[in-house]
């Protein structure tokens, strides 16, 4: 994630499934959805308490070019 990104999104008010993207009902659950003011935050909190990790980034180009935030999933 790019050092000071922020930006609005959307949560399932049922499951909490997290988006950018405006989607009248969730993928998952098919509950309505809700615009919350710092997506990012919140995609922070919940990689933390599933035991993940989060690393800033300073000055990449790269991660600029692809919207500022990115991850690496593993299952």
């Amino acid at each position: 994630m790019k050092d000071g990104f922020r930006s609005t999104g959307f949560r399932c008010k049922g499951c909490g499934y997290l988006t950018s993207h405006t989607r009248e009902k969730c993928p998952f659950c098919s509950n309505e959805f809700e615009q919350i003011d710092d997506a990012v935050e919140m995609a922070i909190r919940k990689v933390l308490t599933n035991g993940g990790e989060v690393e800033i980034l300073h000055d990449n180009l790269q991660l600029d070019k692809a919207g500022k935030i990115g991850a690496l999933l593993r299952y």
